[in-house]
């Protein structure tokens, strides 16, 4: 697969009761973005405890969570929950044309909502292959990652991370199409064989050797930059 101007993406973030796979779900924030637009349409709902009797909650979250700020206890205090069975079903048609879902991790976050859906008989709608995770792209593009810090609240959280990864997106997909094809850069090594051959050849002459030899590293530095492995 590769990435596509053309793809849909979903960023996904979870508040819970616990950090375990089996987790309460407090909320569910989302955002579907492309390469051209940070929020095509939002996603956000509370969960009540209904449909997750069974599911894990940690002492040790529930005291993290009277620490956080007032944003974030909105999940606490809303009036507007709705059990868990609703939630996954509306959550499973807001995914329902992403290419890559996205989380921070998916290993957490998408974890936790396949667990829940499988608990509630709902067939989780993602392939392994389309999620997608967040600090991958972090790493590999450092300077799009965001300043601000997550204020934990699942929909701001969500659109927090989604710029940085779009950035991201429109940067692997600039260099994809900056890059030659493998077949021009066979020839450009064996362009650059010739060259190494002149400057050897010239070599007792610094007027032809050096600006030849000066070619010859202009060109390794314009492949190693633009010419697809």
């Amino acid at each position: 697969m590769k990435l596509s101007k053309d793809d849909i993406h979903v960023m996904v973030d979870i508040e819970t009761l616990s950090t375990r796979t089996n987790a309460v779900v407090l909320s569910i924030g989302a955002v579907k973005f492309d390469y051209f637009d940070s929020n095509i349409s939002s996603f956000y709902l509370i969960l009540d405890g209904t449909g997750q009797e069974h599911r894990h909650i940690s002492p040790e979250t529930e005291k993290w969570w009277e620490s956080q700020g007032g944003e974030a206890q909105e999940v606490f205090d809303a009036e507007n929950k709705i059990g868990a069975y609703q939630a996954c079903v509306e959550f499973s048609k807001f995914l329902g044309d992403a290419d890559y879902v996205w989380a921070k991790s998916p290993s957490f976050d998408l974890a936790i909502l396949k667990s829940l859906f499988e608990d509630l008989g709902i067939v989780w709608p993602v392939p392994y292959y389309r999620e997608a995770d967040v600090r991958t792209a972090n790493l590999l593009f450092p300077e799009t990652v965001s300043k601000v810090k997550p204020n934990h609240n699942a929909l701001c959280d969500s659109i927090l991370q989604v710029e940085g990864v779009r950035q991201a997106i429109i940067k692997a997909i600039s260099r994809d199409e900056h890059k030659l094809p493998f077949g021009v850069k066979t020839i450009a090594y064996a362009f650059f064989g010739t060259v190494a051959a002149l400057v050897l050849l010239f070599a007792h002459n610094p007027l032809v050797g050096i600006p030849l030899l000066g070619i010859l590293v202009l060109c390794l530095i314009f492949t190693e930059r633009f010419v697809a492995l």
